[in-house]
C-alpha cells in the first residue's frame, strides 16, 4: 500500500500511514530513548496509555523522534508545536519513520503528535520541551550520526560528524535544504584525493570486521543509557584495537562528544584534535574535527585561537560542509569585534555556492546586516532588502523571521532607490 502523506501549511498537520510494532523515540544528541511494550488493544481502543515526556535541551538543537513502523494503514498526524520548534523534515525507510524539529530559542515548548486511523485517535504523545541557554557545542554529533541512523552503526566512510552544524535554528528547518546538505555529503566524499582513498582501500578489513562493529554497537548502547565513563571506555577500546577501522574515527567524534555533554571542553579539544590528525578520516571528518576545535575555543572565549581554526577550514577543506559554517563562525566573529564589514566577501562567496550547510540561515541574515549597517565601502540598502526578503522566503519560520521582516519593511518606508 503506498505511503500517503498530506500537508496543511497552516494548520501543522501532517499524516504518513504507518502501523506499529512498538516505538523507539530517540532525541538527537542526547540520544533519549524510551521503547514502549508491544501494544494490545480491542478494535477502537487506544492501544495504551498517551506518551507524556519531558525533556531538556539547548536552544539551536536538532532532535529527532524514531518510531518503529511495519504497515502503512494508519497516520502520524503532527497536532501543534510551539513557536519556539521548527519542524524540519519526514523520512522513513523500511521499517523506522522520523520526525525531526530543531529547537530555536530558550524557553518550555510543547510537540504533540498521535497515531490515528482516519476515524479512531490510537495514541497521542504529548512532549515538553524545557529549551535551555546551553552552549551549542554540545550538538556536536548530529550530522555523523544523523536521525535515521541513531543507534545503528555507521556503513559508510563518507558519514561525517557535524560539530555544531546541523543544529543551528535555521537551515535545517527546510527540507529541501536538508536534502542538499545530505546530498553533499557525497559530493564531499568524490573530492578527496586519491592518497585518502588508498587510506580507506586499506581499512576495509578492518572496517568489515563483525567484532569492531558490535564493540562500536555496544559503546552506543552505553552512550543511549547515559552510562557515560564506562561508554568511553568502550570507544577507547574500539580505537585501540582496531585504529585502522573506520569506527576509530566515529568513536573519537562520540568520545569528544561526551566530554563535550559533560562540558569538559579540555578532553573535548584534545579528542577532536587527535580525530583531526588520523590518516583513516576523509575530509569532511577532517574539517569537522577543526571545526569542533574553533567551536570550542569559542565556547572557551578564547576567539582568537578559535579563529585560527576556523580559517583552517577554509584554507584546507573548502570543499566540504563545515566550509561556509566555519565562514559564517568568522564573520560573527568579526561582527563581535566591530568589523562587521570585512565580512562580507567571505559570506558573499559561501552563499554563491550551491553547498548548503546548517548556518546558511544564519549567514545569510548577517550578510543583509551588512548590506545595511556597513561601511560606506559596502553599503546597499538595496541589497540588504533583497536579502532580507531571501531570507523571509527561504526561512520563514524562524526565531529570527519577525527581526528580517522588521528590517525589510523599515528599509522599504526609509530607505531610497529600493526596487
Amino acid at each position: 500500500m503506498r505511503l500517503k502523506i498530506f500537508a496543511c501549511v497552516f494548520s501543522c498537520i501532517m499524516f504518513t500511514g504507518l502501523l506499529f510494532a512498538q516505538e523507539t523515540i530517540t532525541v538527537q544528541p542526547d540520544d533519549k530513548v524510551v521503547t514502549n511494550e508491544m501494544p494490545v488493544s480491542s478494535k477502537g481502543e487506544p492501544l495504551e496509555k498517551d506518551l507524556l515526556k519531558s525533556i531538556d535541551l539547548a536552544a539551536n538543537t536538532l532532535f529527532s523522534i524514531k518510531l518503529n513502523a511495519t504497515n502503512f494503514d494508519r497516520y502520524i498526524r503532527i497536532t501543534s508545536y510551539s513557536t519556539n520548534l521548527d519542524f524540519v523534515r519526514f523520512t522513513r525507510d523500511k521499517t523506522n519513520a522520523f520526525l525531526t524539529f530543531t529547537t530555536l530559542t530558550p524557553g518550555i515548548a510543547k510537540l504533540n503528535f498521535q497515531v490515528d486511523t482516519e476515524e479512531n485517535i490510537i495514541k497521542r504523545y504529548i512532549y515538553t520541551i524545557n529549551v535551555t541557554n546551553g552552549d551549542a557545542i554540545t550538538d556536536t554529533n548530529s550530522t555523523m550520526f544523523d536521525a535515521e541512523t541513531t543507534n545503528e552503526a555507521p556503513t559508510t566512510n563518507d558519514m561525517i560528524m557535524d560539530t555544531n552544524e546541523t543544529v543551528t535554528n535555521t537551515t535545517d528547518t527546510n527540507t529541501t535544504n536538508n536534502t542538499a546538505a545530505t546530498n553533499a555529503t557525497a559530493t564531499n566524499a568524490a573530492n578527496n584525493t586519491t592518497q585518502q582513498q588508498q587510506t580507506v582501500t586499506k581499512t576495509t578489513q578492518a572496517e568489515d570486521n563483525s567484532e569492531v562493529a558490535l564493540l562500536f554497537k555496544s559503546a552506543e548502547e552505553l552512550k543511549n543509557m547515559k552510562d557515560y565513563d564506562n561508554a568511553i571506555i568502550s570507544y577507547n577500546n574500539v580505537i585501540s584495537q582496531y585504529p585502522d577501522s573506520k569506527y576509530a574515527v566515529y568513536s573519537y567524534f562520540r568520545v569528544g562528544d561526551i566530554y563535550n555533554l559533560k562540558k569538559d571542553y579540555t578532553n573535548a579539544f584534545d579528542t577532536y584534535k587527535k580525530a583531526s590528525e588520523l590518516k583513516t578520516a576523509n575530509n569532511n571528518q577532517k574539517a569537522a574535527a577543526l571545526y569542533s576545535m574553533g567551536v570550542v575555543r569559542k565556547v572557551e572565549n578564547n576567539n582568537q585561537e578559535a579563529m585560527k581554526y576556523f580559517n583552517d577550514v577554509i584554507a584546507k577543506y573548502p570543499n566540504t560542509y563545515s566550509y561556509g559554517n566555519a565562514v559564517y563562525e568568522i564573520a560573527d566573529s568579526l561582527k563581535q569585534m566591530g568589523k562587521i564589514s570585512d565580512g562580507l566577501n567571505m559570506l558573499e562567496k559561501s552563499l554563491a555556492s550551491k553547498e548548503k550547510f546548517s548556518k546558511r540561515a544564519d549567514a545569510m541574515l548577517l550578510l543583509a546586516e551588512i548590506y545595511e549597517t556597513g561601511n560606506n565601502n559596502v553599503r546597499d540598502f538595496n541589497k540588504a532588502y533583497l536579502t532580507y526578503n531571501q531570507y523571509l522566503s527561504e526561512y520563514p519560520n524562524t526565531s529570527k523571521t519577525k527581526y528580517a521582516n522588521d528590517r525589510k519593511n523599515f528599509l522599504s518606508r526609509n530607505a531610497v532607490n529600493i526596487k
